[in-house]
């Protein structure tokens, strides 16, 4: 289940335990504040719920906190993902370095990870479309000109 299936899942639910809970009143402002306080089950910011629960608010309970503390998870992992790379890079002997990102380095590159192997790409446009998919294949990304040593031994090219 993907992280927004899983909010909207939560959301619903929620709004739906609330709405069980709350008094009966018209239906669009039972609806809202059923739909406000289930989006408060995200930060923990709910109202102290005693008594018998309705079996989707529960759910929800638990479900809306887990999103919200994923989503913080993987924003925080994407933040971070080319430090974390270079730290695996750092233990790298081995590998394949290529460096450019055209047709055939793509290509290259692809068929290394297929056959298993570590790739590091060196590419000095950082807006090239390719290394979106070089980091779907988990290869690490060294933006820099190949020509340049510093960008090499970031790379590792002297055990590659």
């Amino acid at each position: 289940m993907t992280l927004g299936a899983a909010a909207l899942a939560a959301l619903v639910l929620g709004a739906h335990g609330y709405w069980q809970r709350l008094p009966e009143g018209g239906w669009l402002s039972r609806g809202l504040d059923a739909v406000y306080l289930a989006l408060q089950l995200f930060p923990l910011n709910s109202e102290n719920l005693v008594g018998p629960l309705p079996w989707s608010l529960q759910i929800a309970r638990f479900l809306a906190p887990l999103v919200a503390a994923s989503a913080a998870a993987a924003t925080v992992f994407e933040l971070f993902r080319d430090r974390l790379q270079y730290l695996r890079l750092r233990r790298w002997s081995g590998h394949f370095a290529v460096v450019g990102l055209g047709n055939k380095g793509l290509q290259l590159v692809e068929d290394l990870r297929r056959d298993g192997h570590r790739v590091v790409v060196i590419e000095k446009d950082e807006d090239n479309s390719a290394l979106k998919r070089c980091r779907e294949l988990a290869v690490v990304v060294v933006i820099g000109d190949g020509t340049e040593g510093w960008v090499l031994r970031e790379a590792r090219v002297e055990v590659a």
